[in-house]
């Protein structure tokens, strides 16, 4: 439990995936898609067990947050739209530093749906927060 949070447990791992059975809400923060895909189709993917994933990207200033229901086929197809290989990915120039706010951004923007979620309000399948522009486009 997290002191002035509730009775919510909150457990976060950092390992290789391989198929772990998992349950509740699942945030994937991961660096690839391969990463990804392992964590959809191993532990995530029409499991019951599993109402809610969050995947956080971002590159460079831009961050993106899908939020589906792996048990709904509806939205399994549209989550599954979203992923590609790793060597189909842009790749963004690092600037180490100068980028850091980002991952608070997208961090945020997490929160934002597991409260959204742990309310019953309506959950946004996919939010894309350009931090260079200040432009925050939802459903996009």
């Amino acid at each position: 439990m997290l002191a002035g949070f509730g009775t919510a447990r909150v457990t976060a791992r950092q390992e290789a995936v391989s198929g772990q059975s998992l349950s509740g809400v699942v945030i994937s923060a991961v660096d690839s898609m391969a990463s990804r895909q392992a964590i959809w189709n191993g532990c995530v993917r029409f499991r019951a067990a599993v109402p809610l994933y969050i995947d956080a990207r971002m590159g460079a200033e831009v961050c993106r947050v899908y939020t589906f229901n792996p048990t709904d086929p509806d939205e399994v197809r549209g989550y599954e739209a979203t992923l590609f290989d790793d060597g189909e990915a842009a790749e963004e120039a690092c600037t180490a530093q100068a980028i850091i706010y980002n991952t608070f951004a997208v961090a945020a923007l997490v929160a934002n749906q597991v409260k959204r979620y742990a309310r019953g309000e309506p959950l946004e399948p996919n939010v894309l927060f350009d931090l260079a522009t200040l432009t925050l486009l939802k459903g996009v």
